[in-house]
């Protein structure tokens, strides 16, 4: 019976270092590779989280940085998407000018803005009263720029004019 005890001793044991063995195996080739790419992945998430971070940052500076230029510029803004208004146009330089004349030139669209054209036409005494016009242009309701060239020419005593208005909108209304 000792032989027997002893046999099952000894297939007890191979059977426990088979299972050892089996296990050990199992960590080398499952386990460990594993751990290796969820240290790998861990160190990319950090990575990514901290990109986040500095996008978001990025981010809240200049939504703050826009809000600011909106608050700086809320009147040209609200300027910009008012509806030009012929009429109330040539009322305004009427206070300057005589015999205003407004035609419709080629319109520009952007997907930003559009820039209604105007040729305009006028006759005045002085040309003082026209860069007065164009000074007091900023105050108008609307953005208005006065391209180039204007062409001035005299007859008797007065100085007809021409130049090209560009009426900027928002795009977005």
């Amino acid at each position: 019976m000792s032989l027997k005890n002893e046999n099952t001793t000894i297939r007890l044991l191979i059977y426990i270092l088979v299972f050892l063995i089996l296990i050990l195996l199992i960590l080398l080739f499952f386990i460990i590779p594993n751990i290796k790419k969820y240290k790998t992945s861990e160190v990319e998430l950090k990575n990514i989280e901290s990109r986040i971070e500095d996008y978001n940052n990025s981010y809240l500076s200049l939504k703050d940085e826009l809000k600011e230029l909106k608050d700086e510029n809320k009147e040209i803004i609200s300027k910009f998407n008012r509806d030009f208004n012929k009429s109330d146009f040539i009322k305004f330089s009427t206070k300057y000018l005589q015999n205003v004349t407004i035609k419709r030139a080629k319109d520009n669209n952007n997907n930003n803005f559009t820039e209604y054209n105007f040729s305009a036409y006028t006759k005045n005494s002085s040309p003082k009263e026209f860069f007065k016009f164009i000074e007091d242009l900023k105050e108008y309701k609307n953005i208005v720029k006065i391209k180039f060239p204007i062409l001035l020419e005299k007859k008797d005593k007065n100085i007809f004019i021409k130049f090209v208005l560009a009426i900027y909108k928002s795009g977005d209304n």
